[in-house]
């Protein structure tokens, strides 16, 4: 019997083994094409990998460091005024007077706490990074092949971490000092614009390194799969071609008949707004049958071009919904909240969603990883871009929740009550609702995983 047809990927062409120069420059050189600085880390020797990375880890630390001295270089004192009367007084001190006072006790003082501090976090970073990239980047054979392939790619990250550390820490210790200044002599509060910017720098850096692993990943050549019954995964590679499973009686032809199963969706095949909303809504409010007919066998460019539109509807929504928050609920028709609340939201939703999303598709993937549930580890790279529409129930249930809070409070708390006894203690019911909602949706978002993984791991296209 003939196997069903795989369209297959093509295999990525790889650099061929670069030079110690250009795999240490290679996060900046390659800064605008994140793909390229992932394959060459992936092609590069180890010794030369882990070479490159230990200076831009140097480099973050030591960013830290003179940013933690800038910050200190302006301070509020009380000192006396006229008349013995203490006056509140900003004091300026030079870069050598701050390191000199944070050194009083010998050569080893907080500073360079501060800076191996720095740097095992930023050996943590990649370690954790590495991880939500996993699933991303495995596509068969040994999974720890395929996690030193992310490590690879979040060492080559670490070029551009350093630089966005220097935009991000500079914003901070500007809004620090203009605090320090006081209200008087500064034209606005620059602290909101500084979280944004932490987070806008951290959003580019999700970006960067996603690119940058799918430049790390193998080579992929199609996987010599056999034909199975898509009912309960039988071997077909022997039967005839018109008959009947013999474990679930479903006609062979539904399993190896292309599009008659498995018919596909538009979305795949041409990214147009109808097919977007066909698609989204189809796997948010119908999994089952929207993986059971999704094909597998071909790239993820669809499915990760779904989730990216998404995450920034995410991040809009919840800037909307917040600005007509302030102004219809709160009686804030004017002033800083307007725009500086819907601002954080538009960037500190999708960072959070993304978070939670990554989070527990790397468990998922995991378990089914190393089980070996799936015949070809690449599909779940399409559920997981799929699943990000899951992120609205999330949003729905926050947003209700706060809303409801703001709104009917006093009628929330006769209902319900402030507090919920826990122990010998007694937490917030904010708290309580909090964790318990978001938590039960993530116990049902792992439901969700569980039957799209058996919607799709017996396909044939």
């Amino acid at each position: 019997m003939s196997k069903p047809s795989d369209p297959g990927r093509p295999a990525q062409s790889f650099l061929p083994a670069p030079g110690f120069f250009r795999i240490v420059f290679s996060p900046w050189i390659d800064l605008i094409r994140p793909a390229r600085a992932g394959a060459t880390f992936a092609a590069a020797p180890t010794a030369s990998v882990w070479c490159a990375g230990l200076p831009y880890g140097c480099v973050i630390a030591v960013a830290v460091v003179v940013l933690s001295l800038r910050a200190q270089m302006v301070e509020q004192r009380r000192l006396p005024g006229r008349g013995g009367r203490p006056q509140t007084t900003v004091v300026f001190f030079s870069i050598s007077e701050v390191w000199a006072d944070w050194h009083r006790d010998g050569w080893f003082g907080s500073m360079e706490l501060i800076g191996l501090g720095i740097m095992a976090l930023v050996g943590a970073i990649v370690v954790i990074v590495a991880l939500f990239q996993f699933p991303v980047i495995h596509a068969g054979g040994e999974l720890g092949r395929s996690y030193v392939r992310a490590l690879r790619a979040a060492v080559a990250s670490l070029g551009l971490l350093a630089l966005l550390t220097v935009v991000a820490g500079s914003m901070l210790v500007w809004a620090i000092h203009t605090e320090q200044i006081g209200p008087r002599r500064r034209p606005f509060n620059i602290f909101p614009f500084a979280i944004m910017t932490i987070l806008a720098c951290a959003a580019s850096y999700y970006a960067w390194l996603g690119a940058a692993a799918r430049g790390a990943r193998e080579p992929e050549e199609p996987h010599d799969l056999p034909p199975r019954c898509e009912g309960c995964g039988y071997d077909l590679t022997h039967r005839p071609e018109h008959g009947r499973c013999p474990e679930c009686n479903l006609p062979i032809e539904e399993s190896l008949t292309p599009g008659r199963r498995r018919p596909g969706w538009a979305w795949e095949q041409k990214q147009v707004f109808g097919a977007w909303l066909e698609a989204s809504a189809r796997a948010l409010l119908e999994p089952t049958r929207f993986y059971g007919a999704l094909t597998l066998r071909g790239d993820d460019r669809a499915a990760r071009v779904l989730a990216r539109s998404h995450l920034l509807l995410v991040g809009f929504g919840a800037a909307l919904w917040v600005f007509v928050l302030v102004v219809t609920e709160l009686g804030r028709p004017g002033g800083d909240d307007v725009v500086v609340v819907p601002m954080l939201l538009l960037f500190l939703a999708p960072l959070a969603g993304w978070m939670v999303h990554r989070v527990v598709g790397t468990l998922v993937a995991l378990g089914l990883f190393v089980r070996g549930v799936l015949p070809d580890p690449r599909w779940f790279r399409k559920v997981l871009g799929y699943e990000m529409v899951y992120l609205w129930t999330f949003c729905g249930y926050n947003g209700a929740l706060l809303t409801g809070f703001i709104r009917f409070h006093d009628a929330l708390y006769a209902a319900i009550g402030r507090r919920v006894p826990f122990g010998a203690t007694f937490v917030p019911i904010e708290l309580v609702l909090v964790f318990a909602g978001n938590g039960a949706l993530i116990l049902l978002w792992l439901a969700r995983y569980r039957r799209a993984v058996r919607a799709v791991r017996f396909s044939n296209f």
